[in-house]
This record gives C-alpha cells, structure tokens and sequence, in this order.
C-alpha cells in the first residue's frame, strides 16, 4: 500500500534523508505549500480544531485594542504609528482592536497596520474581516497587498523578516511615501501584538540517553528525531531511493501514544498514520544539540508524568521526559525587543506556558478540539507547544535599552486592562440571552484554574517610555 499526501512526502524525505528534527517535521506539517495545516483551511472557532481567546469574545480584541491606545499615549500620542499583528488567524483579534483604535481620531489617521501572515488562506479571510468589500487593493513590486480599514492601511508580510528588510529598503529611499517599500516604519514606533503565535513554531526536543547499563546514571543529551517505522506504507513511486542513513544506529522506543479524549474519535486513519512514523533517539550528537545544550537543564529532567504544569496532553508517556527549546521564538522576540528599542515602540506577546522554564515534554497534536497522536495525521493536526517564558525574557534582557514588565497571566491583564468595566458596559444593552454569553465568555477567559493563569503575557517597551501599560514593574517570570 502506498502512502499519499504529507505523509508519503515526510516518508520519501527520510528514507532519502534519514531521520528528521522534530522542528522540521512540526514545519513541515504546519506550513508546506500544498499540504500544510494552516495553508489551506480554516482552523479556528467551534468548527475547527480549536477556539482562542478572541473567537471567545469580543471583548479580548477591544481590551488589547485598549492596551494599544494606552501605550501609544504613554509614548506621548506620536503623530505616526505602526501596529504589528504576528499570526492575525482571521482577523478577528485585528478588527476588535481596530474597533477600539478608530474611537481615537488622532491615533487612527497616523495608524498604520501591518499583519505578518505565511498563508495565502488566512490572508483572504483577514482581508475579509478587516476590509469593507470592494474596498482597495493593491499589489505593489514586491507582492504585497493593501487595503484600508476607515482611512488606515493594511499591510501582509510573510515574516517579521520580511517587514524589516522592506523598512531597510524604504530607508535606502529616503523614506519616501512613493518608495517601492512601504515607508510606514521607518522612524516610526511600532507596537507589536503577538496572540497564540509563539507556540505554533517549530521545537527540538531533546532527552537523556537510556543508562549504559540497568541502574545507571542516565546518558548525554541526545536529540530527539523522527523515522520510518517498520510497518510503514511504502513511497510513491517517484518518491526519492532510500540512503544510507543514520536511522540503524538510533536508539528507538515504542511510538508515544497521546490518545484523544475520546479514543474512538481517532479513527482507523489516525493509527495507520501514527504506526507510519516512529522517534528515535539520535545516536550522537546533532547540530541542534551543539547551539542549544547550554538551554538544556544541567539535573536530570523530572520523572515521566511528574513534569509540572497542567496544560499538558494525558499520557506522557513511559520513556521519559523530553525538554523542548524552539529556536524562532527566541529569534522572533529578539528582533522584536530590537526594533522595539529603534523606534521606542512597545510589543505585548500573549501565549500559554509555565511561569518557569525549561518546557518539559509539552509538544501535542489536536484534531477538532480533541488531541491525537503526536505523529499521527500530519498537515492534519494542529502541533503546538508550551511557550519557555523564561528564555523569552532572557532574550528580551539581552537586547539593550528595553523594560519589560513582569509575566503577567491572562487573568491579571484583563483585569487591569478593565474587563468587568466592559462586561458590565456590554451587559447594560444586552438582551437575556446576550448577557449570559457575555458573562460566560468572560469567565472562561479568566477561570483559575484555566485560560486565566494558563495564558501568561509578556510586554516590553522601549526603555526611556517606563514599565508597559498594565504590568507590574520588573523582568520576566522571576517577579511572578
């Protein structure tokens, strides 16, 4: 039987290849071009495969919307602004803020907006959420399309490289309004908004080697790959020949088995997927060990089952426990934290994650609000992982003229942000049925325990502004 889809490709790039990273297997199944999960569907709200904060209520957007207009005043109401949107889904998180933001005449006429999106699927139905129809749009050289939202431009980048290198281009042209780059951020401050992005890119996992001999001290630090397993599907036939590769010296164990909730919801289709890949322990070190052991804790990782945090998917599993690092999230916040201390702008990042790092054994696969097996159903699967907030925060100390405000969880924001002034400005206008909604999504949104303390966020600022609008003073998880 051959295999078809994702998989037959995951299945030719190792046979050819040998085992691959975690981190490009989770990359693979996210973004490819033709099969990844968020590439061509829509995978937000009650009928996809998970519900965020925004899609809860609307009154997530109008606060964050708030946090904006506040910190764009404590920057002392610059006549210019752009407001970044890392990872926008569809939009809705944008259009609740902009709701906010068009309320505040000066703000919106120098406001412009700028969303880092990689799906051409979610763009469309970003531009659909935040565009009136038949309202302008235009591809410029470069390919990236414009629109208006009540007189404010709307920008799509593929990365926050991307944006960056066309305000680099734009500088190069004095920056001009006529510039083939738009000029939007050159010396202007930018606010960044960041919500449940940090945790769909790509992690390496790593675990100890099994003890050399029944007893023993546990081994180095190998890296955690992902192979054939023996009962795979075989490859198309144009499919790459086998190589010669390192998988006959890796050391494997039992797949790991996350199973849904609901073990039956799986199907036939889940197991068959899942039996098809198998993860191995690399036999040496790897070129991701190398950069990132220093992340790696120098004790032994807790027992299986015993690493601390609720937000973790049952059954970790028997062969112990595997500490993730994800590369591009440290990449992302530091050029983030950079350009927030050129322009003495300000970002807020809100994602879930422990209060302390490292992030033990969190990576999980979720198919319409239920999990499934971690390699089971690639390109079909949401794959996530807890965030490292620890390491996020060290990050953003690394980089100079930057505060940052306390890890807050979601619960503490919201509150100081006002959210019951709001419930209670919604609820005096609501009908019956309206106002039970309201106060139910409101209470989801700050349940302890729950999305209240789950979701932490973290906000830095330019230096010479002071502490980020909403936080206590203070650096990282340490002033928790």
């Amino acid at each position: 039987m051959a295999a078809g889809g994702l998989l037959a490709e995951l299945l030719g790039h190792i046979r050819f290849r040998g085992p691959m990273t975690f981190s490009d297997y989770m990359r693979m199944c996210l973004t490819h071009p033709v099969h990844g999960y968020y590439m061509r569907r829509d995978v937000f709200g009650r009928g996809g495969d998970f519900i965020t904060g925004p899609e809860i209520s609307q009154v997530y957007g109008e606060l964050v919307g708030v946090w904006c207009v506040a910190t764009w005043q404590q920057m002392g109401e610059p006549p210019a602004v752009r407001i970044v949107e890392a990872g926008p889904g569809r939009g809705t998180l944008m259009a609740d803020m902009l709701r906010v933001i068009s309320r505040h005449e000066r703000l919106a006429r120098g406001a412009s907006i700028e969303l880092i999106e990689v799906s051409p699927f979610m763009r469309q139905r970003q531009r659909e959420a935040l565009c009136a129809p038949g309202g302008a749009a235009v591809a410029d050289g470069a390919g990236e399309v414009r629109t208006r939202h009540g007189g404010m431009p709307i920008s799509w980048h593929s990365s926050l490289r991307d944006l960056l290198a066309r305000d680099d281009l734009a500088d190069e042209h004095g920056g001009q309004p006529d510039a083939p780059a738009s000029a939007s951020g050159v010396n202007v401050p930018s606010i960044f908004v960041a919500h449940e992005f940090l945790d769909a890119l790509p992690v390496h996992k790593f675990r100890r080697a099994p003890p050399a001999r029944p007893g023993g001290a546990l081994g180095p630090w190998r890296e955690v790959l992902v192979d054939v397993s023996d009962d795979a599907p075989d490859s198309p036939p144009d499919s790459p020949p086998p190589v010669d590769a390192p998988a006959p010296n890796a050391v494997a164990w039992p797949a790991r088995r996350e199973p849904p909730r609901d073990e039956a919801s799986a199907g036939a289709v889940d197991a068959a997927d899942a039996d098809s890949l198998r993860f191995v322990l690399a036999p040496s070190a790897t070129p991701a060990l190398a950069l990132y052991a220093p992340l790696l804790p120098s004790t032994p990782p807790p027992p299986a089952g015993d690493a601390p945090d609720s937000l973790r998917a049952p059954e970790r599993g028997a062969e112990g426990v595997e500490v993730e690092v994800c590369p591009l999230a440290l990449a992302f916040v530091t050029e983030v934290a950079r350009e927030v201390a050129r322009s003495r702008g300000a970002a807020l990042l809100i994602d879930y994650g422990p209060a302390r790092g490292p992030v033990f054994d969190s990576a999980r696969a979720i198919v319409r609000h239920e999990f499934a097996r971690l390699l089971a159903r690639p390109g079909e699967a949401d794959l996530s992982a807890l965030v490292d907030f620890d390491a996020l925060a060290q990050a953003v100390s690394d980089v100079p003229g930057i505060s940052a405000g306390a890890l807050s969880t979601q619960r503490e924001l919201l509150g100081a942000l006002g959210l019951e002034a709001r419930v209670n400005a919604l609820l005096r206008s609501a009908s019956g049925e309206q106002r039970a909604a309201l106060i139910s999504a409101a209470e989801r949104l700050v349940a302890l325990p729950g999305m209240g303390d789950e979701y932490k966020a973290l906000a830095f600022c330019d230096a010479r502004t002071g502490t980020p609008v909403g936080f206590r003073p203070g650096l990282g998880a340490n002033a928790v």
